[in-house]
């Protein structure tokens, strides 16, 4: 995948990547490697790495690509939790080019062939922490923050990924060979093949649901707040023939 995705980013000629709908792990990954990324404007499109979430952290040369065009403390924190954003928080943090809507999608994308800009990358000051003095408190930092939230038995994916990310930061090619060694070391976990799993069982059980089928018996409403003062009641709809008497 790292050579086809730097075959892609060794074009001869500008690319383009149109994201709309979901733009998550691989396929973000693939839009990075394009030199131009133009985002539809609404709630429907979403762009992340859910990676953690696996057991695993970006392997494609998302490591690289993403810190690249976003600077580690917006790029690292957006792997670090596998949360996903929209169109125009990409655009704040320069994942992308543009946030438009939907009617001007490929008119942006024909501007940016055009006119050919130099492919956006992350400025000196958001840089700047990436620098081999400045890098470990960053690292420590995030680490500390992070322990906040997962352990890393359960977790590990994150923590090696600050620690790829401390050691190799100085070298594109450094980083490149980090994440397939690290990222397969991780896929062949316990801790990936378990959380994996669990993604599975979370499809399975979502598909056996029947949204038609669902008859609501009865409503609680429970708080002490005003909802719960105004509505601390049994509420009962009406019972159909056939139904079983309720308590």
């Amino acid at each position: 995948m790292h050579e086809i995705l730097q075959r892609i980013e060794s074009l001869a000629f500008p690319s383009v990547a149109l994201i709309h709908g979901y733009c998550l792990g691989g396929g973000l990954e693939l839009a990075l490697a394009c030199d131009y990324r133009v985002a539809r404007d609404d709630m429907d499109t979403r762009l992340g790495f859910p990676e953690v979430r696996l057991g695993i952290f970006p392997g494609f040369g998302g490591t690289v690509r993403s810190i690249r065009a976003a600077g580690p403390l917006r790029a690292l924190p957006l792997m670090l939790s596998g949360r996903a954003i929209n169109g125009r928080q990409a655009k704040r943090m320069g994942l992308i080019d543009h946030a438009v809507p939907a009617r001007q999608l490929r008119n942006a994308a024909r501007q940016l062939i055009a006119t050919r800009p130099h492919p956006h990358r992350a400025g000196l000051l958001q840089r700047l922490p990436g620098a081999l003095p400045l890098r470990p408190l960053v690292a420590a930092y995030m680490q500390h923050e992070l322990r906040k939230k997962v352990r890393p038995e359960h977790y590990p994916a994150p923590y090696a990924l600050l620690r790829h990310w401390l050691r190799h930061a100085g070298s594109a090619r450094g980083l490149y060979h980090s994440e397939a060694r690290e990222v397969a070391r991780l896929l062949t976990s316990d801790n990936a093949q378990q959380l994996i799993r669990v993604l599975l069982l979370q499809d399975r059980l979502k598909g056996m649901g029947d949204r038609k089928a669902f008859r609501p018996r009865h409503v609680h409403v429970v708080g002490g707040g005003i909802m719960g003062r105004r509505h601390r009641r049994l509420v009962r709809p009406a019972r159909h023939a056939g139904d079983p008497a309720g308590p």
